[in-house]
């Protein structure tokens, strides 16, 4: 753990955000807010609890069973449900599936085979997912007629939730784009269940890029993920999220060196070609920060990283000497969206990394 370098999580602005989802973006719609990868960064238990106890988020969605099975321990009190999408381990955990009150997103005919032949299924949600062309998990239009048929004789004539992965969502929006071609296929896959008598009671197909550019609004429920930690996810020239980042970086100062023009410092003897400073901090790799972002410049502090990043630290330059002290605190990024949007440009990452690279050594703060 880290004494001074911490990352501050708002949840009062996670609300916030929230509010303006469904105010701006999706009225209608229901959430399932997903919370993989540690909440992408920011706690899985906290964002969870509060979500669900001040936002009225009802669903959420994690990558693994272990992430659900973690998350209905953690918080036994909360009557959430809780979405598995990608690795199952079906047959493994069937027992505690039940147990635990957590559903299974199946993508493949063998997952619905199993699901609905072995009773301790029988309480959860029936919901599957299609292959529309991303081609990664779900049942393709190939795979349809087995699946309708597998259904039928087991005498099921309802679907309580089907969904689609969008692949390109977060590319700008055209006519004849793989989002359009996608959302086509959903819709052909929904008519073909519909005219074999099988019924869905609701449906779900837009992530992030798909909510930011209101494509796939018209299906009951919406799958947000990063736009609720603040950043957009689309690459588009215009910012079409407006939310605000949800954590702010704050980094110890070490030390604070003065050095002349020739003199060379830390891993590979990086050469200064001026005068300058060196401002020391107590952030490296090993806390989730890249090595891509050396020498990057950072506009809101008028800093720039110099040299590599090291394990345990890394180094910030200025021409004139600094207005800052031993022990201080330099906030790397904060809910300004501009602020990590220049570490992406700059390292080539995209917000999703960033976020979800900062390692437990770094503490978290929570704010209300």
């Amino acid at each position: 753990m880290r004494s001074g370098t911490r990352l501050i999580v708002d949840l009062s602005l996670l609300k916030k955000n929230i509010e303006l989802l469904k105010k701006e973006y999706a009225p209608e719609n229901e959430i399932i807010f997903m919370i993989k990868a540690d909440a992408y960064g920011h706690g899985i238990e906290q964002v969870l609890e509060y979500s669900f106890t001040e936002a009225g988020i009802k669903i959420f969605g994690v990558a693994s069973f272990e992430e659900a099975l973690f998350c209905r321990k953690a918080l036994p009190e909360l009557d959430f449900d809780i979405w598995v999408f990608s690795d199952l381990a079906l047959f493994e955990n069937k027992s505690n599936y039940q147990k635990y009150k957590i559903t299974p997103v199946l993508h493949d005919i063998e997952q619905v085979e199993i699901f609905n032949k072995n009773i301790e299924f029988k309480s959860l949600p029936l919901v599957i997912k299609f292959n529309t062309g991303m081609n990664r998990l779900g049942i393709s239009e190939d795979e349809l007629s087995e699946l309708i048929i597998l259904l039928k004789n087991h005498n099921i004539k309802s679907i309580d939730h089907i969904m689609t992965h969008l692949s390109s969502s977060y590319l700008p929006k055209r006519s004849d784009d793989m989002t359009s071609a996608q959302l086509l296929r959903f819709e052909k896959i929904k008519e073909e269940l519909k005219k074999n008598d099988i019924s869905f009671k609701a449906s779900s197909c837009a992530n992030s890029g798909a909510i930011e550019q209101k494509r796939g609004l018209e299906e009951s429920h919406i799958r947000p993920g990063l736009m609720l930690y603040g950043p957009q996810s689309t690459f588009t020239k215009k910012r079409l999220w407006k939310g605000s980042l949800i954590s702010k970086l704050e980094v110890r100062i070490l030390k604070i060196s003065t050095l002349k023009s020739g003199e060379t410092f830390g891993y590979g003897n990086t050469r200064l070609s001026e005068d300058g400073y060196l401002i020391n901090l107590a952030i490296g790799y090993g806390d989730g920060i890249s090595t891509s972002l050396q020498n990057t410049y950072l506009k809101h502090l008028d800093l720039q990283i110099k040299g590599r990043v090291n394990m345990d630290m890394l180094f910030l330059f200025s021409k004139t000497k600094p207005k800052l002290s031993v022990g201080d605190q330099i906030t790397l990024w904060s809910e300004d969206y501009q602020q990590i949007q220049e570490l992406c440009e700059a390292s080539g990452r995209i917000p999703y990394e960033i976020l979800t690279n900062i390692t437990q050594r770094v503490p978290r703060v929570y704010n209300k």
